[in-house]
């Protein structure tokens, strides 16, 4: 029946997430990315949500990527500004423009109403 089918998909779609939270928590961060490319290429429209993106940032700035983790978040946030996932996807970037010494970025990221914008 469909609704089998509808709930084998939800039960795949969170043992992906699971085991990238996991590999994360277990600092297994290419597992981790392996996961989340497997994850996003399965359910391509989950990328637009942000969650997967969310978790590659945090990836990325656990591996002090921060290049990496500014560009990431702030593509998402371009593409899906009402994301829930935003307000800490630009903290994230933040952090990271502060990581980098861009201090002035970094107070943008986190007032981006200042003006001069």
């Amino acid at each position: 029946s469909n609704s089998s089918a509808a709930s084998d998909v939800y039960k795949r779609q969170g043992d992906l997430i699971r085991h990238a939270e996991d590999y994360i928590r277990r600092r297994l961060y290419d597992d981790a990315i392996k996961m989340i490319d497997q994850w996003e290429n399965e359910f391509p429209t989950d990328k637009l949500e942000g969650y997967s993106t969310l978790m590659r940032v945090k990836l990325a700035m656990r591996r002090k990527q921060y290049k990496d983790a500014i560009t990431q978040a702030e593509q998402l946030v371009k593409v899906n500004p009402r994301s829930n996932y935003a307000p800490d996807l630009l903290l994230l970037e933040a952090q990271a423009y502060k990581a980098i010494g861009k201090d002035e970025q970094y107070r943008k990221t986190l007032n981006p109403r200042v003006i001069g914008d």
